[in-house]
């Protein structure tokens, strides 16, 4: 449905939940591997074959509606653009981007919002009068070891390290005033993760507010640049290497993952405002094949 990208992280909003894809790239150790050197920006050169690791953690959002449906907001003027050189259904121009997606009903009188914060992941459960807290169940796939550890966070582990949902805030606007509300992580007899609430007023809307925080988000992927030229309006475009790194195959299996190779590999164009202040559109073009990343 929706797709959020930080650094190491690829995050899938789906229908059942969401799909965190934590991932590390490297470049293969090789006697022959490729460089980038300044001067010899505009040539064209072979991006290095790298090697990928990573995790992919599922949480899946059980006994949710099936007719939930989830909706962009704030949509920003930029776009994106993503070409193949092979099947061009695969293919997508004019990719609106947004600050955050919204989904209404995912239970009955709950939605959910999902939105970054300080270049972290927070999601909200909305929960409207009437609702009943004990409808939110989260399953957790893909890792060995999860549980609330003694400051009340949700911690589950990944081969990179610990992923914690923290700083887990509950509160109601009661006259014009936010209210905090008691509430906890739990396990339930399953295994799903559940919240446990504190006494609050049922008759008006109240909203649950962790953070998804682990030291190992955010860091850099592989990008390199290879060329620039200005238009006659003073508007710059640039070109780059970035390794657009998605899990081969899709997501279907939760787990540890490894990949070798050249693939994952794209030329992207940029295009900026004429006084540098604003990114106007990125094009990502991939599945080139080694020898062809020449820009």
């Amino acid at each position: 449905m929706y797709l959020a990208k930080l650094g190491k992280l690829n995050a899938l909003i789906t229908k059942k939940g969401i799909v965190y894809d934590f991932y590390e790239v490297k470049e293969m150790k090789s006697e022959k591997k490729q460089s980038f050197p300044s001067s010899n920006i505009g040539k064209k050169h072979e991006p290095p074959e790298m090697e990928v690791n990573g995790h992919v953690i599922k949480i899946n959002l059980q006994g949710l509606n099936e007719n939930a449906k989830a909706i962009g907001k704030e949509k920003s003027k930029t776009y994106h653009n993503y070409l193949t050189s092979g099947d061009p259904s695969h293919s997508k121009g004019y990719v609106g981007l947004y600050k955050e997606v919204a989904i209404s009903s995912v239970y009955d009188n709950i939605d959910m919002r999902y939105y970054f914060e300080d270049n972290s992941l927070r999601y909200d459960y909305i929960l409207k009068p009437g609702a009943d807290v004990r409808n939110i169940k989260m399953q957790l796939d893909g890792s060995e070891h999860s549980y609330i550890n003694e400051a009340g966070e949700w911690v589950f582990e990944t081969r990179f390290g610990e992923v914690k949902n923290t700083k887990l805030l509950s509160y109601q606007m009661i006259d014009g005033e936010k209210k905090g509300i008691p509430c906890k992580f739990k396990k339930d007899a399953e295994g799903n993760i559940v919240f446990e609430l504190g006494a609050y007023d049922h008759t008006k809307e109240l909203v649950i507010d962790p953070l998804v925080y682990s030291t190992f988000i955010g860091s850099e992927v592989p990008d390199y640049g290879t060329a620039i030229v200005v238009n006659d309006s003073n508007q710059a475009y640039i070109t780059s290497h970035y390794y657009a790194w998605m899990a081969q195959g899709g997501y279907g299996n939760a787990g540890q993952y490894n990949f070798f190779g050249w693939d994952p590999w794209a030329i992207v164009v940029s295009k900026f405002s004429s006084d540098g202040s604003a990114l106007l559109l990125l094009t990502f073009i991939a599945n080139l094949g080694a020898g062809q990343y020449g820009a």
